[in-house]
């Protein structure tokens, strides 16, 4: 049984020892999928969460500064694309834009619009985890979307 292990690249759960360089060059191929599964999978969150208006007109977002609190409108056209990255997950990834008001550098923050059309404000998303509930109105944005989704 030794020579079936020997530089075949089997897994070092059956091989008894070290993973030959063709199972490592698997695994690394698998973790790179994976992770670029993920990070496909927040951008088309992300990009389903931003409002587009049909027609090329004003896609209006709302920011918020969380040094000095200030909420601003950003028509996304106008962001370079380099600002745009900048709000994805990924390589570029920096979490905000710059602020108008105070000028501190990525610091505003994407804010979300409530779905609920008796709502409509915007708020700023949890930090982590959790289900996406507005602050006001208390409605849980992905439930609502799905029962009020024209089927």
């Amino acid at each position: 049984m030794r020579w079936l292990s020997e530089d075949r690249g089997v897994s070092p759960l059956h091989s008894g020892g070290g993973a030959g360089p063709q199972w490592r060059r698997k695994e690394y191929l698998l973790g790179g999928g994976l992770g670029l599964v993920i990070v496909g999978a927040l951008a088309v969150t992300i990009w389903s969460l931003v409002p587009h208006s049909p027609g090329g007109g004003s896609a209006e977002q709302h920011f918020f500064c969380t040094k000095c609190n200030a909420e601003f409108p950003v028509d996304m056209k106008n962001l370079s694309p380099e600002q745009r990255a900048a709000l994805l997950p990924g390589p570029m990834y920096r979490g905000g834009i710059d602020c108008p008001k105070c000028g501190a550098k990525n610091s505003a923050v994407l804010m979300v619009h409530c779905v609920n059309k008796k709502c409509g404000r915007w708020f700023v998303p949890p930090a982590a985890g959790g289900r996406l509930t507005c602050p006001y109105c208390k409605t849980d944005q992905a439930k609502y979307a799905e029962e009020h989704s024209n089927p």
